[in-house]
């Protein structure tokens, strides 16, 4: 899904594995841990990329998950985009909606 859209050159594409996830180190964090801390890890890579508008998202099990925890700590970066979840399962938050 991803790669036709890296070729096409009309976008920018970042793709994120998590502490644990793909091919990322850290398969022994506690994943109560940086759960918590995710929406923080996804905007410090979108800060890093100097990206100063609001970005559209493609994101799968996990992922949707943890973008839905992001926008609800972090709007601004995602308001009025496209946004595309799937197989995504999303638990107690712990936390109340952004206002």
């Amino acid at each position: 899904m991803i790669e036709p859209l890296c070729h096409q050159g009309l976008y920018s594409v970042i793709l994120v594995d998590l502490p644990g996830f793909g091919r990322s180190s850290g398969r022994d964090l506690n994943q109560a841990s940086w759960k918590r801390h995710a929406p923080e890890i996804v905007v410090a890579i979108l800060s890093s990329f100097h990206i100063d508008k609001p970005v559209n998202v493609i994101a799968t099990c996990g992922g949707s998950a943890t973008t839905v925890r992001t926008i609800n700590r972090y709007p601004l970066w995602f308001r009025d985009r496209n946004l595309l979840f799937t197989n995504s399962v999303i638990g107690d938050f712990g936390e109340t909606k952004a206002g």
